[in-house]
């Protein structure tokens, strides 16, 4: 009986030097996995960081054409868990502030990272091609003095600069021989008041957006009246490519 009475003491002291080793060895672990944890958020939120560059809408969807749910002052700080592509191959970033979430287009903030938006326009009628250089096949054919974003150059085997641009949602290379790079002076549409954007120039057609007064869009280099003898002018603003009329713009 005393034998047996031994051998169950040593057996229960044994479990509990077992267990306080394993809580022991759980308490050490978990600073070490905590650690782990604020390091992985702290380089998220650094890599998800963007600033605005200047006052821009905070809207309901990835594109100019969406409703805009609230604005966003020039100079703020995000931190971004989405990133999307539009149709002309703008990226907008899905962000939270004061209290509300939406999209911000690329063109109004940076991320420390890239470098700003670099634009050229044509200098005469040249093709957009597949790649850089004149083999490549032609995708589309662009007018004088059309402006465009480029985000990246190479060079063809007889050494001329190509740019990478986005067209009418279309990528593709233009030469360097029918561009400048953006040290002439881009022309701007400002608008003097409230200035809906459309399909064609005139009153009746689809209504794209809006620009709100004061602000300024990319003039892309064409005029057209309407049957009433009104001047308007094709943009590129915020993503969107449309109409603005002159009764309510001014062109510089």
């Amino acid at each position: 009986m005393n034998r047996l009475m031994k051998l169950v003491s040593v057996l229960l002291i044994a479990l509990m030097a077992l267990s306080t080793l394993a809580a022991l060895a759980e308490e050490a672990a978990e600073p070490a996995a905590q650690t782990e944890e604020v390091t992985q958020t702290e380089e998220t939120a650094q890599d998800n960081h963007i600033t605005t560059t200047g006052s821009v809408y905070l809207r309901a969807g990835a594109g100019a054409s969406n409703a805009a749910v609230g604005a966003v002052p020039n100079g703020t700080e995000l931190t971004y868990d989405e990133t999307r592509t539009d149709e002309s191959g703008l990226t907008w970033y899905h962000v939270q502030f004061d209290g509300k979430e939406g999209w911000i287009s690329g063109n109004f903030v940076s991320d420390g990272k890239n470098e700003p938006v670099k634009y050229i326009h044509t200098t005469g009628s040249v093709y957009l091609r597949a790649g850089a250089g004149l083999d490549f096949e032609a995708l589309a054919g662009l007018a004088n003095g059309t402006n465009l974003i480029w985000t990246e150059t190479a060079q063809d085997d007889r050494g001329v600069t190509w740019y990478h641009v986005t067209y009418k949602g279309t990528r593709g290379w233009v030469s360097s021989t029918y561009v400048k790079d953006g040290k002439a002076p881009i022309p701007t549409v400002t608008a003097i008041g409230i200035t809906n954007i459309r399909k064609a120039p005139g009153l009746g057609e689809q209504l794209l957006g809006n620009m709100d007064k004061g602000k300024v869009a990319v003039y892309l280099g064409e005029t057209r009246k309407d049957k009433r003898g009104v001047a308007w002018y094709k943009i590129r603003f915020e993503g969107i490519e449309g109409w603005v009329s002159s009764m309510y713009t001014v062109l510089k």
